[in-house]
């Protein structure tokens, strides 16, 4: 019996679609099928077959439509080797190190118990154990949680709709830039076949790691009052934050049971859960590669484009002119904007329509 690849369209006729027409377009397989009122579990099962089949070659099924016309294309892709998950773990352990180290500069500054006088105290810091472990307690581990369950909430999602989904690669950078780290994502192996499967994925990360922030968060505000450690009367030295909505809303929540007061240094779990929100505000702009560009594609499909160069346009804005009335300029939005175009705003991902608009096979 030939194979998927071989014969495509007897391949998806023994298995109850009615082919009228097809063509090879040079990188897919168009068949133009009737419509079936059994669409979408029909659709999963002809995923899950094929997806099933040896060979070196699999054959991935979209449904588009076209001119009222129903399409099946199924786009031949080279069968990668089983990955082995030992860089996810070597990456997670370089994190716990960078993000500990950062925790640690934080701590240091937090608690007054170590001074930086030059940029070998940057590294002379981590032959302090007591406060390399509170770094680690206090930051690590607080915003490597939000950062994971946020991934496993992609992953978890990804394995509801048979996606073939890595565990989440952490992204390690080493202080004083950033946080210790640039975050973490999960690799999906294979186009995603609609927008069912594609709002599921991206709307599960935000979710989960902003409903993980926010215990964190309020944990924070606690401690900061508990330890109640006086900002100095000289700010120089002192880094003041913009906060992210949720994190005022979460003040104004807490002052209802807990006294909090702006006398005090923000407490590092706090900050980790600042840092948490931030995240997860940031990866909801509709564009590129972030979750909220996954999800705005698939709530909008091709208009969704349009609405990716807007948000680009508006961080741009911000990089020179800020928010009259609001905020200042800050030029770190011009990289972000530049990131964002060049990693995915010029393109959709390969869920997006190769031929026609995508079908939504949300029940």
């Amino acid at each position: 019996m030939p194979t998927p690849e071989e014969d495509p369209r007897g391949y998806a006729e023994r298995r109850g679609w009615k082919v009228l027409e097809s063509r090879w377009d040079g990188s897919a397989h168009l068949l133009l099928v009737e419509e079936r009122p059994d669409l979408a579990e029909a659709f999963e099962e002809l995923r899950l077959d094929l997806k099933g089949e040896p060979g070196g070659v699999r054959l991935h099924p979209m449904l588009r439509r076209a001119g009222g016309e129903l399409l099946l294309v199924l786009l031949p892709q080279t069968r990668r080797k089983t990955r082995s998950e030992r860089t996810n773990l070597y990456l997670l352990l370089a994190t716990i190190f960078t993000t500990t180290w950062a925790g640690t500069l934080f701590w240091a500054g937090y608690a007054g118990s170590y001074e930086l006088r030059s940029g070998w105290d940057l590294l002379l810091i981590l032959l302090h154990p007591e406060t390399l472990f509170y770094g680690w307690l206090t930051f690590s581990l607080p915003l490597l949680t939000i950062l994971g369950i946020h991934e496993m909430g992609h992953y978890v999602y990804a394995r509801k709709h048979n996606l073939d989904a890595s565990l989440p690669f952490f992204i390690p950078i080493p202080p004083p830039l950033l946080l210790g780290t640039m975050g973490a994502f999960i690799a999906i192996r294979e186009p995603i076949p609609n927008r069912r499967a594609l709002l599921d994925v991206g709307a599960s990360g935000p979710i989960a790691g902003f409903l993980a922030a926010l215990p964190i968060t309020l944990l924070g505000f606690w401690l900061t009052e508990q330890a109640a450690r006086e900002a100095p009367v000289d700010p120089g030295n002192l880094i003041f934050l913009g906060t992210p909505l949720a994190f005022n809303l979460l003040g104004a929540l807490a002052e209802q049971f807990m006294t909090l007061s702006d006398n005090y240094l923000i407490h590092p779990v706090a900050f980790a859960g600042w840092a948490g929100l931030l995240v997860t505000a940031l990866n909801l702009l509709p564009a590129g590669q972030l979750d909220g560009g996954h999800i705005a594609r698939a709530l909008l499909g091709p208009r969704a484009q349009m609405l990716s160069y807007l948000a680009i346009a508006v961080m741009l804005f911000m990089a020179f002119w800020g928010v009259p009335g609001y905020s200042d300029p800050y030029f770190g939005w011009a990289i972000f904007a530049g990131l964002v175009y060049f990693l995915g705003g010029r393109k959709s991902r390969r869920s997006a329509p190769r031929a026609g608009s995508p079908v939504d096979l949300r029940a």
